[in-house]
């Protein structure tokens, strides 16, 4: 079959310079392959190391859990972990003032004396003259 000029068939085999060998296709195919693998085994090598070391951490874990919880079991209900003491500064005070200025004490005093003549009215009889 007559081609037009100018044009080329792509169906053509190449020429002998162009075309690779087939051993050293083969050859960088199973280089690149080895390297592969051995990347493949060194991640296998860490992972397989990270995971010795969360088993690890988890026994750690595991065992600090089982003494808080023992210690736990073996304080009397009701009690603190610790003894504590009356603090030592109370002694000292005298007042408290609030923001507003006045003292809290008297603040306290005049609640209660309300509180009182509150509860005086409520609980005294009503009489007929009402």
């Amino acid at each position: 079959m007559n081609q037009p000029p100018g044009f080329k068939t792509t169906n053509q085999p190449p020429t002998g310079e162009n075309k690779p060998n087939i051993d050293d296709l083969l050859m960088r195919l199973l280089a690149s392959q080895e390297e592969i693998q051995k990347q493949q085994e060194e991640v296998q090598k860490r992972q397989e190391m990270i995971l010795k070391d969360h088993a690890m951490s988890i026994k750690q874990l595991e065992m600090q859990i089982g003494q808080i919880a023992s210690s736990i079991t073996s304080m009397p209900h009701g009690t603190l972990p610790s003894n504590t003491e009356a603090n030592p500064k109370r002694e000292h005070c005298n007042a408290v003032t609030l923001l507003n200025g006045r003292d809290f004490i008297k603040a306290f005093e005049k609640m209660e004396v309300d509180k009182e003549q509150a509860s005086e009215k409520c609980c005294q009889p009503k009489t007929s003259e009402e």
